[in-house]
């Protein structure tokens, strides 16, 4: 892909092909995937900053703390 091809489609605001985005990927060593998703292993474009760093914090609690925050959860839900 050429620098014109890709300062166009940034420029137009056009949607690339899957072709095109397998390549961008390619180059820059990354999957589709992962370009989908922060360096957490997060789908940044669906969810808040907040529940970001909700998610966050959640992977980093010992597995007993992560169970408690689940419960507590299932309380709030059920009101």
């Amino acid at each position: 892909m050429t620098q014109s091809t890709l300062s166009n489609m940034f420029k137009r605001g056009t949607n690339p092909s899957i072709s095109t985005l397998q390549g961008l990927c390619s180059a820059f060593g990354v999957s589709l995937e992962e370009l989908f998703h922060d360096e957490n292993g997060i789908e940044s474009n669906t969810l808040s900053l907040d529940e970001t760093k909700l998610i966050r914090s959640y992977r980093k609690l010992s597995p007993g703390k992560k169970e408690s925050v689940r419960n507590l959860l299932d309380l709030v839900e059920d009101k």
